[in-house]
């Protein structure tokens, strides 16, 4: 089964008094374990995309399918629950609780899975391992660098286990180790789990760890 598979996809939003595309007929696909880098200038519609298939926003057109879940045609309830086990999303901007730890934060996006409390705690806390800030798990947002918040996000993101995970600009906070250290788990896991990854990015470090390239622009593939 494709894990992610995305035909003619179209958004159009109003600016103004014009109407802006988006999105128009936007149709890819993506395999179980194929880690794959979304590029384009900025305004392309590649947040706009990624949000679409997270269920976030709503495309005037087209379908979005994730492990055979048709995504447009989903209720909010349905979404949420494709979100806590399917889908994992690592936001640009962090999102993360300010009055929450670490560890509590990654926590937060296991609350629905069934988990009891002390499972959910040794998963947030072997994805914070795995990120590297084992040592930092009771440290709040504000204790933290910009670095070390991405990765909590991330931590956050794959602390589930999802089949599929979206991330917009991953590494724009990171170093080059970190960035790089990011990228090769995320390629290990797409690898030994079947993991699938969208990945939006610019960064030439990402674009070199991935198995396949492709380009949005003004709304449209190339």
């Amino acid at each position: 089964m494709v894990a992610l598979h995305v035909t003619e996809l179209s958004k159009r939003y109003k600016r103004d008094a014009e109407a802006f595309t988006a999105l128009d007929k936007v149709s890819f696909s993506i395999q179980p374990g194929e880690l794959v880098a979304l590029t384009g200038p900025s305004g392309s519609g590649k947040s706009t995309l990624l949000n679409i298939i997270a269920g976030y926003d709503q495309a005037d057109g087209g379908s979005v399918v994730v492990n055979g879940f048709d995504v447009t045609r989903a209720k909010p309830t349905q979404m949420d629950a494709l979100r806590t086990r399917t889908v994992g999303f690592i936001f640009q901007q962090f999102h993360l609780v300010p009055g929450l730890n670490a560890v509590e934060n990654v926590e937060l996006s296991l609350l629905n899975t069934g988990m009891s409390k002390a499972e959910r705690r040794a998963c947030a806390t072997e994805a914070l391992r795995r990120m590297g800030l084992a040592e930092h798990s009771s440290r709040r947002p504000a204790q933290l660098s910009g670095g070390q918040q991405q990765r909590v996000a991330v931590a956050r993101a794959l602390a589930a286990k999802p089949s599929v995970v979206l991330a917009d600009e991953p590494t724009a906070a990171l170093d080059r180790a970190n960035a790089e250290s990011l990228m090769d788990q995320l390629a290990a896991l797409a690898r030994e789990s079947g993991m699938a990854a969208l990945v939006s990015t610019h960064d030439q470090r990402c674009l070199d760890r991935v198995d396949r390239i492709i380009r949005l622009e003004n709304g449209v593939l190339s």
